[in-house]
């Protein structure tokens, strides 16, 4: 699963940085991911942290707050695109949001 997930990470991180880079949707998300793992002071960029294998989330139910619908919107779909299980797409956006467990 690690060999499928670091591909689709990286497909992801592509995905952000180079076939959607003029599109100002896709690059505010990008950017609102980059000040979500700012303000949790993770020490990386959103292109290494995106990358790196730090676990994955299990849930059949998730609240997502209105206020952060666009968001999680438009990250997960650059995520499907990329192949990225859903698991590890909710623990990468989880990094990037207040929550409680």
């Amino acid at each position: 699963m690690y060999n499928t997930s670091a591909k689709a990470a990286e497909k992801a991180v592509h995905l952000f940085e180079e076939k959607y880079k003029d599109d100002a949707a896709v690059q505010a998300v990008w950017d609102q991911y980059q000040d979500g793992i700012s303000k949790k002071m993770i020490e990386a960029n959103a292109s290494v942290h995106l990358k790196t294998p730090d676990g994955w989330a299990v849930s059949d139910m998730y609240y997502i707050p209105s206020s952060l619908l666009d968001f999680h919107a438009g990250l997960m779909e650059i995520f499907f695109e990329a192949g990225l299980f859903h698991e590890i797409a909710i623990s990468k956006f989880l990094y990037t949001v207040p929550h409680r467990v």
